[in-house]
């Protein structure tokens, strides 16, 4: 972490710097960053001029509305994961976004049975 984000992560005091809601709750307060601060990005997003939209969204083969939408929905969801799950998401080259979720939740408890494990060592 760097920048704002370490200075809200240095905040919190040991016990709470173990818990990742706890960690991005901190981040988000203190940068400022809601829900509503991604919807309005979002939204200010516009096609670039002389753009082709099939070379953008739809790969040669032709791709389905649905589809084409599963594949925003899970590039979408890639881009919020923490850089350790992004990663291990990325490296599994999935093609839906419940086959990601399933394997972030999977990444999550691991990671989580971990950081339980590490603190149990540093309580002893």
């Amino acid at each position: 972490l760097t920048g704002q984000a370490q200075a809200a992560y240095r905040s919190l005091n040991p016990r709470e710097a173990l818990e990742y809601a706890r960690v991005k709750a901190a981040i988000l307060d203190h940068t400022g960053i809601s829900l509503e601060t991604y919807r309005q990005r979002l939204r200010k997003e516009q096609y670039p001029p002389g753009a082709r939209p099939r070379a953008k969204w739809l790969n040669p083969e032709g791709l389905t509305g649905p589809q084409v939408a599963e594949m925003v929905a899970l590039e979408q969801f890639t881009q919020i994961l923490p850089r350790g799950g992004r990663a291990w998401v990325r490296r599994h080259r999935l093609a839906t976004l419940s086959a990601a979720v399933a394997l972030m939740e999977d990444y999550l408890s691991a990671e989580g049975a971990e950081r339980g494990r590490l603190q149990r060592l540093v309580e002893e």
